[in-house]
């Protein structure tokens, strides 16, 4: 059966409509509720829609909460709050949709406050069953602020969630949307004080499960401050911060499939006090060897404006902080793949200067991706952070069934652009040998194959003669290293990479530093210093440091060193590169770690001892014979 049913809340009344349509049970269910505008500066009114009809396929509840009432002086009544909830669990396909709007807050024509933008939240659950399709998708929208003489309303906040459940042989997919409501202007017509506003902030949350396949989508958006008007007639007046926004996705499915999280902070208002960015935060979460993907943009900063002489050297408002979260794992099997990239908002500008300066601090960033595998399926973490401050950093890992660990990692500071690539995987083929061109990179191979290594050794003869032999085994193989950008203030900036391989072996370890890829240091201009280091069981067993470029290169040339004898049964070792520079430069390496080519067999003296004997027994028993048969002859 199909039913709608809409509901208008006017004051203390309500109008109520319901229709059925049809007698099928595989048809939708609706709910809409609006609530009635404030009137008078009174607040607008609330509306609540719950959408959970059973025996339909789809479900769907809208909701919007009322203005509140404007005024010509005084303070504005609030927008009114929204909630939407829809549930739909069936047998085969199942739906579930939701759309929840704040109220517009008031606007106050002289002297008061602007209304505050209305709330809203929305939550659809999707149940699919007996492999039908399960679809989800929530919207929510913050109510704008009202405006004011005297100070804006903040805009309203906003938060969707979504959740997708199917079953085997099914989909689901999750789909959430939040935008926050943008805080108002404060309105100035007389050199006075007129305040902007707070953007709402901003939450979704995306969840999909138990299919065989399908996927995750968040996307959140803070709401822009509201901009304040006594900055622009020479008056002090607060600029309105950005909303923050939260992202968060997750793919938790029997099958690969994508989990995708997107927040952007909402940009702070101009002021002769401007608003910051507001943050955002992104988690993407892929829990079958889908690809997670995670993305944070901070906020930008409000620009500083007051036509007042006597305050025109203000800074701009200051960026918002971003971070992103991307993890992948496929432990039933299959590739895994993370990408994050967090973006700081840019710091706001100086309007009262021709050009514009100074700009406000742009906003941190930090993004990080971790990808993990089994059966030395291929795994690969790739972050991006641009800001003033923080880090990209990447991590892959997998496992086989000699080596039970291959983890690469992957770091640098986001002075400036940060990009990182970690990847993981075992058997036959790595990586070529070459400079993937990212800040920092780290990639390794467990039980790389002879023909892989062959290409890789290429013509450094010392490691070829050690780890190339028929009855040779290598346990891994690693490329890392770093390319470097100054920060424009002569900084010295760390670039890190670690390889990790534990394996079971009990004997002599041989590390084979096959050669180096060095470019851009002109002369070693902007080289500072580089380390490599090997952890056993995480303690330190060796350490090499450069302070010059040319020891560097010369040390990573062709050059085979043992480790030690390691008792086993278990080994964990660790490569760990620190690459140090205050100039533009790249420097790579490539290195194996096997273990020693088989000696040719040396008797001990007793067994010396005994071959003589033997020799003797043989000589003694010949000569009877011989003569005994010299005697026959005769």
């Amino acid at each position: 059966m199909s039913k709608q049913l809409a509901v208008a809340a006017l004051g203390s009344l309500a109008t109520i409509s319901l229709v059925a349509l049809g007698p099928s049970p595989s048809q939708a269910s609706s709910v809409t509720v609006i609530g009635a505008p404030g009137i008078n500066g009174g607040a607008g009114g609330a509306a609540n829609a719950t959408a959970s009809q059973t025996g339909v396929s789809n479900n769907n509840a809208n909701a919007t909460g009322g203005a509140g009432g404007n005024v010509n002086a005084g303070d504005a009544g609030p927008g009114g709050s929204a909630g939407a909830v829809a549930t739909t669990s069936a047998t085969g396909a199942a739906d579930a949709s939701v759309d929840a709007s704040g109220g517009v807050g008031g606007s106050a024509l002289f002297f008061g406050s602007g209304g505050p933008g209305g709330g809203a939240t929305g939550t659809a659950t999707a149940v699919a069953t007996n492999g039908g399709a399960a679809n989800a998708n929530a919207t929510a929208n913050g109510g704008f602020g009202g405006g004011s003489q005297s100070g804006g309303g903040t805009g309203g906040a906003a938060a969707a969630t979504s959740n997708a459940i199917g079953s085997i042989g099914g989909s689901a997919t999750a789909t959430a949307n939040a935008t926050g409501g943008a805080g108002a202007m404060g309105i100035e017509l007389t050199p006075s004080s007129a305040n902007g506003s707070d953007g709402g902030m901003a939450s979704a949350t995306a969840n999909a499960s138990r299919a065989t396949n399908g996927s995750a989508s968040a996307t959140a958006t803070g709401g822009a401050g509201g901009m304040s008007g006594g900055g622009l007639s020479g008056a002090v007046g607060v600029g309105g911060n950005g909303g923050a926004a939260s992202a968060a996705a997750s793919s938790n499915l029997v099958g690969a499939g994508p989990a995708l999280a997107t927040a952007t902070g909402g940009n702070g208002a101009t002021g002769s006090s401007p608003g910051g960015g507001g943050a955002a935060t992104a988690n993407a979460n892929a829990t079958s060897g889908g690809a997670a993907t995670a993305s944070a943009t901070g906020g930008g900063g409000g620009a500083f404006a007051n036509m007042s002489a006597s305050v025109g050297s203000g800074v701009g408002g200051a960026g918002g902080a971003a971070t992103a979260t991307a993890t992948s794992s496929a432990m039933h099997g299959g590739a895994a793949s993370a990408s994050a990239t967090a973006t700081g908002g840019a710091g706001g500008a100086n309007r009262a200067y021709l050009p514009p300066g100074p700009f406000g601090a742009p906003g941190a960033a930090n993004a990080t991706s971790t990808a993990t595998t089994i059966n030395g399926n291929a795994a690969q973490g790739q972050s991006a952070a641009v800001g003033s401050s923080g880090q990209a950093q990447s991590t892959a890992q997998t496992s086989l069934s000699r080596v039970s660990l291959v983890q690469t990692t992957a770091s640098a500071p986001a002075a400036t652009t940060a990009t990182t690539n970690a990847i993981a995987q075992g058997g036959g083929a790595g990586q070529a040998f070459g400079n993937p061109g990212q800040s920092a990179y780290a990639l390794a191979t467990g039980l790389p194959g002879k023909a892989y290594l062959t290409t890789l050794v290429g013509g450094a003869g010392n490691v070829a003669a050690a780890v190339l032999g028929p009855r040779d085994v290598t346990f891994g193989s690693t490329i890392m290293g770093a390319n470097t950008t100054p920060d424009g203030g002569g900084a010295s900036l760390t670039y890190s990479a670690t390889s990790t391989f534990d394996f079971a072996y009990q004997g002599d370890v041989l590390l084979g530093l096959i050669g180096n890829d060095e470019s851009g240091f002109v002369s070693g201009l902007g080289f500072q210093s580089l380390e490599f280091y090997v952890l056993d069981n995480n303690a330190k067993i060796d350490d090499w440091a450069f302070t010059d470029l040319t020891s560097a290169t010369n040390f990573f040339e062709d050059q085979v060193i043992d480790l030690g004898w390691n008792s086993g049964p278990a080994v964990d070792l660790t490569f760990g590169y620190n690459l140090v520079a205050d100039g533009t430069g790249g420097f790579g390496v490539d290195f194996v770690v096997a273990d020693p080519p088989p000696a040719t067999p040396v008797p001990e003296p007793s067994t010396w001892a005994m071959i003589l004997l033997g020799f003797a027994g043989l000589a003694f028993a010949g000569k009877p014979a011989l003569r005994r048969g010299a005697v026959a002859v005769a």
